[in-house]
């Protein structure tokens, strides 16, 4: 099916080259982008979801058929809150930065599960490939108790007790 194939509301299935599907309405094609728009109604209405798609990634089109009960979609679509959408942008490139933090660059994947387990209960950080908690306690390679080091007696001891039970977890996991 060429992009000139392309008629607003057919229910149709889509497969891109990645072997993701989606299912929808066609809500529109953008000629100057590229892009098809589909459109999954909710029962919640006049909620929808829409999914935006480049039409170049598109694989494989089957179309389903005419779909019932389109005629309740907007024939425009609202004004955005462009300040609500920065807000939005922000919070998940804050996100996806506290995220990318969260993995340790050349280490191994045990030092990374240990890591993750920490996290859960104890501020950490990644200092190259030293495990920093609580900004004072250091937990550098091989991960194991005896590698703590920290000058403040009650962190590192409040450390050690999280760090034992979660080696413990973390070796009856892998057996």
């Amino acid at each position: 099916m060429q992009v000139d194939d392309w008629i607003v509301g057919l229910d149709v299935e889509l497969c891109t080259f990645d072997g993701k599907e989606y299912r929808g309405v066609v809500y529109t094609y953008d000629a100057d982008a590229n892009c098809v728009v589909l459109v999954k109604p909710s029962k919640d209405a006049p909620k929808s979801d829409l999914r935006i798609l480049k039409a170049s990634l598109i694989k494989n089109i089957q179309v389903l058929g005419k779909a019932d009960g389109v005629d309740h979609l907007p024939q425009q679509l609202p004004p955005l809150n462009l300040e609500a959408l920065k807000v939005r942008e922000e919070q998940a490139l804050q996100k996806a930065r506290k995220d990318l933090s969260r993995i340790g660059v050349g280490v191994s994947q045990q030092a990374q599960e240990i890591f993750d387990a920490l996290c859960k209960t104890l501020p950490c950080q990644w200092e190259g490939d030293t495990i920093v908690i609580f900004d004072s306690v250091k937990l550098k390679k091989p991960y194991g108790v005896q590698d703590l080091e920290g000058t403040e007696v009650e962190a590192v001891n409040r450390v050690k007790v999280v760090l034992e039970n979660e080696l413990q977890k973390l070796q009856q996991r892998q057996h």
